[in-house]
C-alpha cells in the first residue's frame, strides 16, 4: 500500500515516468498475490465485520471473499495498463468510454415493424420453477430462530412460533419433501417442458463448491426421478447462490461450476449446447423438433453482487455480442426465442450497464422473443421492456416467486399456457402452497387472464393494465397481493407513493429509469457499485 500511495503522489507532482509507473503496478500486483497480505486482508475485514455480523458469519466472508477482491485488484485496478493509463502517465493505450447511443442506433438499424403474433386453437404447456433453495439440512420441529443463518437445522424453540413446520418455514429455506410435493404436483399438470431458473442452493456461506454441486445433484436427480428426460425436458440455469463463493463467478475460471453443472444436465441439454454451456454457462437449443430455442442466459454478467466486473464490467464473456447473434440467427430461420435465466435485467439486481444493452436487444427482436422468464427476486412480478428512444412497449419481463419461503414467501411454481404456432405467451396459472395452513397442499392462486381481467398478455395489453392500476388501488392491491404471495410480508394497503412504487417498476425495464419514475435516487449500495463498475470501455492501442 505504501508503494501505491508513492505512485499517487509522484504522478501529481510529475515525477513518474510511463515506465517506472509500470513497473510500480507490477510490484503492487506481485504484493496482492502474496499470501501473508491475503492473510492480513482476511483479518481486517474478520475485525471490521464483527461489529455488525456473528464470528462464523465473519470467518465465512474473510475466507472465501478475500482472494476474489485481490484477483480483481491485480486484473483491472493495479493493472499496468489501466493504472497508467487512467493516471496520464503512459500514452501507448488509453480506455475509451462506449458512446451507448451509436451503439444501440446500429443494432436497431433494421428493426422490422411490429407484428402482433398469431393465435390457434392448438396449444403449449411448460412449467417454471424457480429459486428452490433446498436446504438438505432442514429439520422439522428444530427452531427458526438463530443468531446465524440458516435456522431450522438445530436448537430447541422456545415457542409455538418458533417451531419449523413440517412443510417449511417463513424463515428458512425449503425441505426436500416440500419440493418432492412440487413436482407431484407439477407433474399432474403434465408439462411440455420445465424452466429451471437456478438458485437451487440454500443460503448458507459455509457450503464449499463440492457441497453446492451435491445440493444441485440431490435436485436434479428428484426432477429426473419423476419426469421421464424425454417426454419432460427440463431447461436448467444456474444463479448467484449456486456459485461459490455465493455470487461471485470469475468468467475467466469456472472450469469446476461448469464441469460439474454439465454433467448434471447433459441429458437434457444435448451434446451440443452441453459443450456450449460447459466453456461459458450459456447456451441456444431447439425444444423437440419445433420453431421455439430456448436461451439459456448466465445472468452473472449482471449480478450487481458479482465483484469479478470490476475486473471487466464491459460485456464479460462476450455475452450481449453472443446473444444478438443467435437472436439474428433464430429471425432469419423462422424461430421463436424464450430467454431464460436467474436475474431479472430489470431488477436492482442487475448492473445498470448490462441491463440498458439487452433492453435494445429486446427491442430489437420483439418480433422473436416470445417470452424472457426469470426468478431471483423472491416476488410474483411482470416488468414491461420499452424500446430506448421510443419508450413503446416491446417486450415482458415474467419473474416467478421462489419455490422456498425464504423470506416470508408462499412456496409458488407457474405453468404457462403459449400458442403452439406463434409460441406467444397467452396465460399462466400460479400455484402456490399456504404454509399458514395446517395441511397445506399446492393449488391454484390464480390465472393472470381472470384474475386481472385482460384479454392476453401482449406487452401493449399489460402497459394499459398498469396504467389501470395507478389509478385504481383496488387493482392495484390485487397485483400487491400476489407480489407478496400472500404471505406475512403482505400490503394491507397501498397509499399514493406506494401505488406510484409499483407502477414505476412494473413500467420500467431498468433499474436506473424505475428511481427515476419513482423519483428517488439509488441506495448507497447500487451507487457506489454501478458507479465502481462503471461504464463500458474499450482499449484503444495509440498508432
Amino acid at each position: 500500500m505504501i508503494s501505491f500511495l508513492i505512485l499517487l503522489v509522484s504522478s501529481v507532482q510529475g515525477q513518474l515516468d510511463c515506465q517506472t509507473c509500470m513497473v510500480a503496478a507490477q510490484t503492487l500486483q506481485y504484493l496482492l498475490s502474496n499470501s501473508q497480505v491475503q492473510s492480513s486482508f482476511k483479518s481486517y475485514v474478520a475485525e471490521f465485520c464483527s461489529y455488525s455480523s456473528t464470528p462464523t458469519d465473519c470467518n465465512s466472508i474473510g475466507a472465501v471473499g478475500i482472494q476474489e477482491v485481490t484477483d480483481v485488484l491485480q486484473r483491472r485496478i493495479v493493472n499496468p495498463t489501466y493504472l497508467c493509463s487512467g493516471l496520464g502517465i503512459c500514452s501507448s493505450a488509453s480506455y475509451v468510454p462506449e458512446d451507448f447511443d451509436i451503439w444501440a442506433q446500429k443494432i436497431l438499424f433494421n428493426t422490422p415493424a411490429h407484428q402482433i403474433p398469431v393465435r390457434t386453437t392448438s396449444y403449449l404447456y411448460f412449467a417454471q420453477i424457480s429459486d428452490v433453495r433446498l436446504d438438505l439440512n432442514y429439520f422439522s420441529g428444530k427452531s427458526n430462530t438463530c443468531s446465524s443463518g440458516p435456522c431450522c437445522r438445530e436448537g430447541t424453540p422456545t415457542s409455538t412460533s418458533q417451531i419449523a413446520g413440517t412443510y417449511g418455514d417463513y424463515n428458512c429455506d425449503l425441505p426436500l419433501s416440500t419440493f418432492r410435493m412440487a413436482l407431484d404436483s407439477i407433474l399432474a399438470s403434465k408439462p411440455s417442458f420445465i424452466i429451471w431458473n437456478g438458485n437451487s442452493v440454500t443460503h448458507d456461506l459455509t457450503l464449499s463448491i463440492t457441497d453446492r454441486l451435491n445440493t444441485i445433484k440431490t435436485a436434479t436427480q428428484e426432477i429426473l426421478n419423476k419426469f421421464d428426460s424425454f417426454l419432460y425436458p427440463v431447461f436448467p440455469i444456474f444463479g448467484p447462490l449456486d456459485c461459490y463463493p455465493e455470487h461471485q463467478y470469475d468468467f475467466s475460471d469456472e472450469a469446476t461450476l461448469l464441469k460439474g453443472l454439465t454433467s448434471l444436465w447433459s441429458i437434457w441439454l444435448g451434446k451440443q449446447a452441453a459443450a456450449q454451456f460447459s466453456t461459458n454457462g450459456t447456451y441456444s437449443v431447439q425444444y423437440k423438433n419445433t420453431n421455439l430455442r430456448i436461451i439459456g442466459l448466465n445472468t452473472m454478467s449482471c449480478d450487481i453482487n458479482n465483484f469479478y466486473l470490476f475486473a471487466n464490467v464491459t460485456d464479460p464473456s462476450g455475452y450481449i455480442y453472443w446473444l444478438n447473434n443467435e437472436l439474428e440467427s433464430a429471425e432469419v430461420n423462422g424461430y421463436k426465442v424464450y430467454i431464460i435465466g436467474n436475474i431479472a435485467p430489470g431488477s436492482s439486481s442487475c448492473v445498470n450497464s448490462w441491463s440498458k444493452h439487452y433492453s435494445v436487444l429486446m427491442e430489437r427482436y420483439q418480433n422473436t422473443v416470445m417470452g424472457q422468464f426469470f426468478g431471483n427476486q423472491n416476488k410474483d412480478q411482470f416488468r414491461i421492456n420499452t424500446g430506448y428512444f421510443s419508450g413503446k412497449p416491446t417486450g415482458i419481463q415474467f419473474t416467478a416467486p421462489s419455490l422456498s419461503p425464504y423470506k416470508n414467501t408462499n412456496p409458488s411454481y407457474r405453468i404457462y399456457q403459449s400458442d403452439n404456432l406463434s409460441k406467444v405467451v397467452l396465460n399462466y396459472v400460479q400455484y402456490r402452497l399456504d404454509l399458514s395452513e395446517i395441511a397445506p397442499s399446492f393449488s391454484e392462486a390464480y390465472d393472470f387472464l381472470s384474475y386481472y381481467r385482460t384479454d392476453d398478455m401482449l406487452p401493449a395489453t399489460i402497459f394499459e393494465l398498469a396504467t389501470e392500476m395507478k389509478g385504481q388501488e383496488l387493482l392495484m392491491m390485487k397485483y400487491a397481493a400476489n407480489r407478496y404471495t400472500d404471505g406475512p410480508d403482505s400490503l394491507v394497503g397501498c397509499n399514493d407513493q406506494c401505488i406510484n412504487d409499483l407502477y414505476c417498476e412494473i413500467t420500467n425495464d431498468r433499474q436506473e429509469k424505475v428511481e427515476e419514475c419513482q423519483g428517488v435516487g439509488q441506495s448507497f449500495k447500487e451507487f457506489a457499485l454501478n458507479t465502481l463498475y462503471g461504464e463500458w470501455t474499450y482499449l484503444v492501442k495509440s498508432s
